[in-house]
């Protein structure tokens, strides 16, 4: 394969997503944990490639810009490589919609319902996967 390292995973990936959370609101230790998890889920299976050039696997630094939000891609080494902005308009409905679902997520989990709980994550990892194609 000439897309792989050496351990055999394609560089064509993220490996490190940091979050400039000097614009965030504090968190409730719920959403801090959605935060992690939403993050690990990232990373465990996915495909990302500059179209501009640039080798990876990528690091990504997620900040919140003046109109959407800033995607701060470096190499493995921690080089710049590209700054992607992506509206906010683009992911209105899904920011709402993650939301929403968290929050009955949460509730499911207060209440111990197994079945509920595991549809709950399907939908919201479902909607990872959509707003990852955006």
């Amino acid at each position: 394969m000439p897309n792989s390292s050496k351990s055999g995973k394609t560089r064509d990936r993220i490996i490190d997503i940091a979050l400039d959370d000097t614009a965030l609101a504090a968190r409730s230790p719920e959403i801090e944990h959605e935060r992690r998890v939403a993050i690990f889920d990232l990373l465990e299976d996915n495909h990302f490639r500059l179209t501009s050039g640039g080798e990876g696997p990528y690091r990504v630094r997620l900040a919140v810009g003046d109109r959407g939000v800033l995607l701060n891609v470096c190499d493995g080494d921690d080089a710049p490589l590209q700054v992607i902005e992506i509206s906010l308009r683009l992911l209105r409905r899904n920011i709402r919609d993650y939301f929403m679902i968290c929050e009955t997520y949460f509730d499911a989990i207060k209440s111990g319902e197994p079945t509920r709980i595991e549809a709950i994550d399907h939908t919201r990892r479902a909607l990872h996967s959509e707003s990852g194609t955006l």
